[in-house]
């Protein structure tokens, strides 16, 4: 089972700092530094004062990481780097020391306690909610 989807979170402390990491490494730079550097493809999203490089294995986010920090070092431009992994089970980026289903069955597993949890709040709060209605009456 493969849930290679991995991103790199930087964040800049500010607006000014983006607006000046992206005119001296363009997202499209980091994207290709790093394919250069290991042959993987990079994608790269940014929005406000975050930059999102997205790569199919953790090597590659490693590097895209690197490359960014070896820029922004040179160009004195301070950010904060988290590297996240999603997690098909959850739905969310999560960290990447989190345990992964291995095989579909393991998935199932995920969403089956997902589901059982899920069914047990509903039954949860039908019932205090029953208790609350009876009790007004």
């Amino acid at each position: 089972m493969d849930h290679d989807d991995w991103r790199v979170t930087i964040s800049f402390p500010d607006q000014g700092q983006a607006e000046r990491a992206e005119i001296v490494f363009p997202p499209r730079k980091v994207a290709d530094e790093a394919r250069r550097r290991l042959g993987y493809t990079i994608a790269v999203g940014a929005g406000g004062t975050q930059v999102f490089p997205y790569a199919g294995t953790e090597a590659a986010a490693r590097e895209a990481e690197r490359v960014a920090r070896d820029v922004l070092a040179e160009h004195h431009l301070q950010a904060g780097f988290v590297l996240h992994r999603w997690h098909p089970g959850e739905e969310r980026w999560e960290d990447p020391d989190l345990a992964m289903p291995r095989t579909e069955a393991e998935a199932d597993t995920v969403h089956t306690g997902l589901d059982s949890a899920y069914r047990e709040l509903r039954n949860a709060l039908l019932e205090a909610k029953n208790k609350l209605a009876s009790s007004h009456s």
